[in-house]
């Protein structure tokens, strides 16, 4: 068989692949993506080019991570609990994942020959482009709630257009005769633009501190953590295949919390719902505390004349307001219908107070208003009382409010 350029490889998986992820005859698609990898893999699969090691000892070495990614595949791909986007995004991450175990694989069978083979450029080309794309991966499932950001991929793609053609540019890496390995005057860019989405991911994660649990940023924490040293230990040492598998572990218990995370938040609103409230009261017990319940005036209205897209868009827009403004002592919930609470643990009835004019006064831009009562429970009162305080506190001040039918400006 007549030896082809890797880069003819490369550029025909990459078109198969994003013609898979736009196209709806995906299952053709990606049979040529397997028929491109399969070939890809034949051409450098002989023993004349790594006398010291044979390509399947190198799979069995791979066995748990190209296990735990079909299995993790099978498992994105059969649950409905979660939006399309966010499944999507995940089945890409595995995809980028399992790729870049194979290209690692085939990089490490390469690099033991004393000659050079051409088809380790790709293998490296996809290595270096590759994990800064999981990583940007990650960011888009963390900002799923978000309108999709087509300019977060825009540092990925001048660097996988650096990087494909360093054959020939030897800009970002190359390699001698002989098969050694020789960073490029930008050789470092890689590692820059990983570090780039990192830096994008935690100023994400101090924005919406405010709205995600605790537990998830500790997840994003531990994701970061063992991926930058899984890419440390592979540059400073001998030790190979860590990154795809700290990558797939990643994967596998985000998705995991966030599968978690679904019973416990409105899937409208992105709130907390009300068993999340009903288990954070028992927690409240003997704690001094204050509660300030909200209700949406005019909805009914708003869905007769806008329809329920335009019901929903108000409730989401009261959401977004409270939960900006919160102090972050402050905790939000759903806990049905047109109905918010807040409970902020530890605060003072004047917090809440100043807390719910500025939201009156943020509402009254936007074009809708809500009803509010506070209540708190000074160390004495039980949830359900302090419950009821507010339920009256919210009714007594609806009635100085007109219904208002109309839908909420932009």
């Amino acid at each position: 068989m007549t030896k082809r350029h890797p880069l003819f490889y490369g550029v025909l998986f990459l078109i198969f692949l994003l013609a898979g992820l736009t196209k709806p005859k995906r299952e053709t698609v990606l049979f040529f993506c397997a028929k491109v990898l399969v070939s890809f893999l034949e051409s450098f699969y002989n023993d004349e080019v790594n006398p010291n090691a044979t390509f399947p000892e190198i799979l069995l070495a791979n066995f748990v991570t190209l296990s735990l990614i079909v299995g993790m595949a099978v498992i994105v791909f059969s649950n409905r609990n979660f939006d399309k986007r966010s499944n999507q995004l995940f089945l890409l991450y595995l995809l980028i994942v399992f790729v870049l175990d194979f290209a690692d694989m085939g990089d490490y069978y390469l690099s033991e020959g004393n000659t050079l083979n051409q088809f380790r450029y790709f293998t490296s080309c996809l290595g270096y482009v590759l994990r800064p794309a999981a990583i940007v991966t990650i960011l888009a499932v963390f900002s799923r709630r978000e309108k999709p950001n087509p300019y977060l991929w825009i540092p990925l793609g001048v660097l996988a257009a650096l990087v494909f053609t360093s054959p020939w540019s030897h800009w970002v890496f190359s390699f001698r005769e002989e098969n050694n390995f020789v960073r490029g005057p930008i050789g470092y860019l890689p590692h820059v633009v990983s570090g780039l989405y990192f830096v994008l991911l935690m100023y994400q994660i101090v924005r919406k501190s405010r709205s995600i649990g605790f537990g998830e940023i500790a997840i994003l924490v531990f994701i970061m953590t063992i991926c930058s040293f899984a890419v440390v230990m592979e540059s400073e040492t001998e030790i190979k295949f860590l990154s795809p598998g700290c990558l797939v572990v990643s994967c596998t218990v985000y998705y995991i919390y966030l599968d978690l995370d679904i019973y416990k938040r409105d899937a409208l609103t992105g709130l907390w719902n009300r068993r999340s409230l009903y288990a954070d009261a028992e927690r409240l017990v003997r704690a001094s505390f204050v509660m300030v319940l909200l209700d949406l005036n005019g909805l009914k209205g708003i869905n007769d004349t806008g329809g329920h897209q335009a019901g929903d868009q108000a409730l989401c827009l009261l959401a977004d307001t409270c939960l900006r403004l919160a102090p972050r002592k402050f905790r939000l919930y759903r806990s049905g219908g047109d109905e918010l609470v807040v409970l902020g643990k530890g605060a003072k009835k004047e917090e809440a107070s100043a807390y719910v004019a500025k939201v009156k006064k943020a509402l009254e831009e936007k074009g809708i208003m809500a009803s509010f009562g506070i209540a708190s429970s000074e160390g004495k009162l039980s949830f359900d009382e302090v419950f009821k305080t507010a339920d009256l506190a919210m009714y007594d001040d609806k009635r100085n409010y007109p219904h208002r039918p109309e839908a909420p400006r932009e």
